[in-house]
């Protein structure tokens, strides 16, 4: 990565950040529209770009060491993993159609942003355990 200063590493991490989102948000269009493709393709293109603009901060090793420290390895494997599930089933044809794609492709969307979530607590001191206080058992 050529070197950058502070500042144009912040750009860059709000630029990618904000592109990633407003990418993984206007794909409810495409879900409205009923084109599960293009949803699950566009929701997940955003969270990859909204996962490289940390990159941008601390560039690509550092963020692939961050991101497979030994806190956060399960959570990242699940998630990208769940990103790659997601795009197989909406991208795929195993002869499954109609609601049933579908509701194959919303669960793993909700599995990727469920991941996602738990991935990002990982950076908040304490935050999983406040969040499984949380959840009822």
């Amino acid at each position: 990565i050529p070197s950058l200063t502070w500042t144009q590493r912040w750009y860059g991490f709000c630029l990618c950040f904000v592109t990633g989102s407003l990418t993984s948000l206007l794909s409810s269009i495409s879900l409205a529209k009923g084109d599960i493709p293009s949803f699950a393709l566009l929701y997940t293109v955003g969270n990859v770009i909204s996962l490289c603009s940390t990159g941008v901060v601390w560039g690509p090793k550092r963020q692939c060491a961050k991101m497979f420290h030994s806190s956060r390895a399960i959570a990242t494997s699940m998630y990208l993993i769940c990103m790659m599930t997601t795009l197989v089933f909406a991208l795929s044809d195993f002869g499954i159609t109609g609601p049933v794609k579908v509701g194959i492709c919303i669960f793993f969307i909700i599995l990727q942003f469920l991941a996602l979530c738990w991935y990002c607590l990982s950076y908040i001191p304490y935050a999983r355990q406040i969040a499984k206080q949380c959840l009822p058992y």
